[in-house]
């Protein structure tokens, strides 16, 4: 008796394992197509090389979708998981981009805090404005590579920086001191990069 029922038991197992088979058999070819996959990654990835060489500024990545869509409404098209995969593909690159331009603004805008304080240490006084600092102390001054206008400078507070990602002169601040690691994820970071200009180490 316990055997015959194992045995309809298996039976009915088998049943539905040759059912979700021939689902999946006729869904997998559906859902993803790989040659389409690839041209709708390839176009992403031409688009992103396209952001690459523009100003951070004006590429625009918040409009640059690497967000999953609502799975149950999107698996009923066809290619939806190779859709998906080409969506998800380029947000790596996207956080390439972004870090590059925060990169850039803290390399140049440490050039500048210490051109600042050469200038502080031969003058005795801070510089009124960066252009001060060319050609004795700078070459140029360096661009902001979000808005490709010069970098920004406050005597008052004594730090470099840039308009940021959202391109609204902010003035810098405290609380928005460039830390690399972290600056991408931090809003009010991105918006508003500041590097310190630290007079404090000028006797050093």
């Amino acid at each position: 008796m316990i055997m015959k029922e194992l045995q309809e038991d298996n039976s009915e197992n088998n049943v539905k394992i040759y059912i979700e088979s021939l689902i999946q058999a006729v869904l997998v070819p559906y859902r993803f197509h790989p040659n389409r996959t690839t041209s709708l990654a390839a176009v992403r990835y031409k688009k992103l090389f396209e952001l690459s060489s523009l100003y951070c500024g004006d590429s625009k990545l918040e409009d640059f979708d690497t967000e999953f869509p609502d799975i149950e409404e999107f698996s009923i098209l066809p290619n939806s998981h190779g859709k998906m995969m080409a969506q998800a593909s380029g947000g790596i690159f996207i956080d390439y981009i972004f870090e590059r331009c925060l990169t850039h603004t803290y390399l140049d805008g440490t050039v500048v805090s210490f051109a600042v304080k050469q200038y502080i240490k031969e003058n005795n006084k801070a510089p009124e404005k960066l252009q001060d600092l060319v050609p004795r102390f700078l070459d140029n001054v360096p661009i902001d590579v979000f808005d490709g206008k010069q970098l920004k400078y406050s005597k008052e507070n004594m730090w470099i920086y840039s308009v940021g990602y959202n391109l609204e002169d902010n003035g810098g601040s405290r609380e928005s001191y460039i830390d690399i690691p972290t600056c991408y994820n931090v809003k009010k970071c991105y918006n508003n990069p500041t590097i310190p200009v630290n007079t404090e180490y000028l006797d050093n």
